[in-house]
């Protein structure tokens, strides 16, 4: 336990999930902090300012992304359309692998859980920088080559309203 708690002190994030008596509960994931006032939640997101919690909306969210090349180190690559062709022409461009097109990567910066050994660690740095994206940033990432979106690394949950919004357009 006490290593987890000292994992989290150089990023600046809780070492436990707030449970404080007159903290406003949040209800985003299962670890359900009771947030002190001016504090902030176990992931980093979610804050109790006088009195309300406050996160990100359905207009913003702290994701980053990039393009990954097809085929690509996907854990579901073996059953997914883009690596495999399934279900072709519905729901891929070729009938095999989809080489020359990509797949968009996305990673959260974000996460409720507290993975010691996590191997996206990183998005840890980027939880407090003041930097969000909006629907219409990452709907300006999907070109015509992009064939798959995968999301990886923080949990998306967080970030949900927007995600949701994202899925209904696109």
């Amino acid at each position: 336990v006490k290593a987890h708690q000292e994992s989290r002190k150089p990023f600046k994030l809780p070492p436990f999930p707030p449970s404080a008596e007159k903290g406003i509960k949040c209800k985003i994931c299962a670890n359900e902090c009771k947030i002190p006032e001016n504090q902030i939640g176990f992931c980093g997101l979610r804050k109790n300012i006088n009195g309300k919690l406050i996160g990100p909306t359905y207009k913003e969210a702290k994701v980053s992304w990039y393009l990954d090349p097809l085929p690509t180190n996907c854990v579901a690559d073996w059953v997914c359309p883009a690596g495999t062709g399934c279900g072709y022409p519905e729901f891929a461009y070729k009938p095999g692998t989809e080489f020359g097109y990509y797949n968009l990567a996305v990673f959260f910066h974000t996460c409720s859980l507290d993975c010691l050994f996590c191997q996206n660690w990183h998005f840890r740095e980027l939880t407090f920088k003041p930097e969000t994206k909006s629907i219409e940033d990452f709907l300006g990432a999907l070109t015509p080559k992009v064939a798959c979106i995968c999301y990886f690394g923080g949990i998306p949950l967080h970030n949900f309203l927007l995600l949701l919004k994202l899925l209904r357009r696109h």
